[in-house]
């Protein structure tokens, strides 16, 4: 197999595509547009390697045994270095649920699929982005899944239509970024994670090296190639400095990115800023270990922060960055080195056997649980909480579209014992709201199922039940509910329902203060009335005091003006931290009943004004969460593990043996059923009957 000739100033744009990735991991409020950098790496990658494969094909030297070979001696030595050390250092420092998610993620990197575990995890969780350790590995997939394709295609194109290859490669980028603009539509996520809507970025690289070799060299005159390669520089700094990923990124911003690293590789190693690249001997060094310093930076960032559940400081942050450093050049030095170019036959089978076991052992902890012995005491509650869907299977669950709901909406509504509208008009029991929605709805299944009522839930992590306001903040990407008028579709949705109860449940402070986990501000969620209103917290407030009485008001009576049993849930307290995290590390995490309040204020104030002036019930967790132990009826059961609960005016987080939480604001499917008794009176069907 040929070797390219050497082009210092591509090592030197390696180097700015990790120090980008790098930096905007570790000051993402200072380096925001810092991401692209991956998108560097997939031009580059796709010019290098295609260039291999069409010049080899060229010369009739192509083998697919030396290729593939080469692609293990280039990616597993490093990789396997880093996997094996951090499953070390989880061995004895993690926590089970983080062991476990460690195990899974593990699994995924071995088998080159991270993209897609991690598409499939997006959504109201991805806020916890920065504790996946293998986070960042979603790229790697992407680039060895196109290459398990691509030189197959590349040799049947060689074989049987040499002549149209041109045609054929621009062919494939079009049908790639088609894909990939589609998707880019309704399914951001999937633009992004998924692999046939990001190859059009390898084969951009691919057309450039295919247009280099059948010309020998894109030829540019003298003047043009300094005044190119100037352009097309100045178009990435744009980039790097004005990109954001609140912009539909990838999409539009991802293309230019991409044809400006495109136009600055085409001018070739002579034009002004390459040469310049070239010179810069700092960044050809870096350049030279960017493939380690990229698997290293992450692991060691996500790693601190789950050990140390902290924002890491300025200090431990550039500690970290010259550990990435040190261990990527220990990696380059010691372990790619020795194995990319060792001699033996036995080298690539041997990684490909370590590779084997660590999936292996990835999906052992992932799906058998195996784990430390130090770890015994963690068991039963993490074992409630994975077993949560498996409990929750119990009720067969329909989307709504058979009752009419909009397209757009049926994967955020489901249907329990309600198979035709006209059966259930003025029987069904709705449930609106956001994920707390979903999280109390097996209570109202389990009541269903004894009364044999229908049951609608409407649920969308992060989305209250507020008409006429629509979300903003900087993680809000989701486009329905960034809109006036969608939550007014489900409104009109209700009331062709006509329920007997309609319960509306939300996180309600989180659209009034951000949401904070372990002293680290998560995520900020904020409500506006107007389409250009700034969003602040003040605005949501506002918007809180100004919809939600309107809300309820509509939400009252139905189409013939005629009265509905209206039911309104205020929040569950908010935990410090994962119920799990904060009870394996022993930490301070559940709060008072004092702190619960305060938390709570302001959207208390506003529901409690509102039901002085209308007939809606509510549920208030709060007593049921702290009792206070002077006038409480609890049993002795209720207040095992005293020193977890009720302890000092602390909260409760287990009742009956039962753990109350899944995380550290979701009630758990079987704490639910356990405050039936206190919810059953509040709705109509029951007629002040217990359970």
């Amino acid at each position: 197999m040929n070797h390219l000739k050497y082009r210092a100033d591509i090592d030197a744009l390696r180097a700015i595509a990790v120090l980008s990735v790098l930096f905007y991991h570790a000051f993402p409020q200072i380096f925001k547009s810092g991401f692209i950098g991956v998108d560097f790496f997939f031009v580059i990658s796709g010019f290098l390697i295609s260039t291999i494969i069409l010049k080899d094909l060229e010369q009739g030297t192509f083998s697919f045994k030396t290729f593939y070979i080469r692609r293990i001696k280039r990616i597993l030595p490093a990789l396997l270095f880093v996997i094996i050390s951090t499953s070390i250092l989880a061995f004895f420092s993690f926590t089970l649920d983080q062991w476990i998610a460690f195990g899974k993620h593990a699994f995924f990197s071995m088998c080159f699929l991270s993209n897609e575990i991690l598409y499939k995890e997006v959504g109201y969780f991805d806020v916890f982005a920065e504790y996946k350790i293998f986070l960042h590995f979603w790229s790697l997939a992407i680039e060895e899944q196109f290459y398990l394709i691509w030189p197959l295609l590349l040799y049947v194109i060689h074989r049987k239509y040499k002549q149209h290859l041109k045609h054929i490669l621009w062919l494939c980028f079009f049908v790639s970024i088609s894909i990939h603009f589609y998707l880019l539509i309704d399914h951001e996520s999937a633009a992004f994670y998924r692999s046939p809507s990001r190859f059009w970025e390898l084969i951009l690289g691919a057309i450039l090296a295919q247009m280099t070799l059948q010309n020998g060299a894109i030829q540019f005159s003298k003047y043009s190639i300094h005044f190119q390669s100037v352009m097309a520089s100045i178009l990435l700094i744009l980039c790097l400095i004005f990109v954001r990923f609140e912009y539909a990124f990838p999409g539009i911003c991802a293309l230019l990115i991409c044809m400006a690293m495109f136009l600055l590789i085409a001018c070739g190693p002579n034009a002004l800023c390459n040469q310049w690249l070239a010179s810069q001997r700092w960044l050809v060094a870096i350049g030279l270990i960017s493939y380690p310093l990229y698997l290293w930076h992450w692991v060691l960032f996500a790693c601190a922060k789950m050990i140390l559940l902290r924002e890491l400081s300025i200090e431990i942050t550039f500690g970290l960055i010259v550990l990435s450093f040190i261990l990527a050049w220990v990696s380059n030095e010691w372990v790619e080195k020795k194995l990319r170019y060792a001699q033996s036959p036995w080298v690539s089978f041997a990684l490909i056997v370590i590779s084997i076991g660590i999936a292996v052992m990835g999906l052992m902890i992932w799906k058998i649980k195996y784990y430390p012995q130090r770890m015994d005491h963690e068991k039963p509650l993490l074992e409630m909480i994975y077993n949560e869907n498996d409990f929750k299977s119990r009720y067969a669950l329909k989307s709504c579209k058979h009752l009419g709901i909009d397209q757009a909406l049926q994967k955020y509504c489901k249907a329990f014992q309600a198979d035709d509208l006209n059966q259930i008009k003025g029987k069904a029991i709705v449930l609106w709201g956001d994920s707390h929605a979903g999280a109390w709805s097996p209570a109202f299944f389990e009541y269903a199922l004894k009364k044999k009522l229908p049951v609608i839930v409407i649920s969308h992590g992060g989305f209250p039940p507020i008409l006429g306001a629509q979300q903003s903040g900087e993680q809000i990407k989701n486009k329905l509910f960034n809109h006036i008028g969608w939550n007014e579709i489900i409104y009109d949705f209700i009331q062709k329902i006509d329920p007997s109860d309609l319960v509306l449940i939300a996180r309600w402070s989180l659209y009034v203060k951000p949401w904070i986990l372990h002293g680290v501000v998560q995520k900020k969620s904020y409500l506006t009335t107007q389409v250009n209103e700034s969003p602040s917290y003040a605005s949501s407030l506002l918007a809180l005091q100004k919809q939600l009485p309107i809300t309820l008001h509509k939400l009252s009576k139905n189409l013939q003006n005629q009265p509905r049993n209206l039911v309104i849930f205020k929040s569950v307290p908010m935990l410090k931290s994962f119920i799990a995290l904060g009870m394996s590390k022993q930490l301070d995490f559940i709060p008072t009943k004092a702190e619960h309040l305060k938390e709570q204020k302001e959207i208390n104030q506003i529901i409690d004004q509102i039901s002085q002036k209308s007939q809606i019930h509510i549920y208030d967790p709060t007593l049921d969460f702290c009792p206070d132990l002077q006038n409480s009826d609890l049993q002795n059961s209720d207040l095992q593990n005293s020193d977890l609960q009720n302890s000092n005016g602390k909260c409760l987080v287990q009742k009956n043996k039962i753990y109350l939480y899944t995380d550290d604001n979701h009630i758990s499917a079987q704490g639910a059923i356990l405050f039936l008794d206190r919810i059953i009176p509040l709705l109509s069907s029951a007629n002040g009957q217990q359970f």
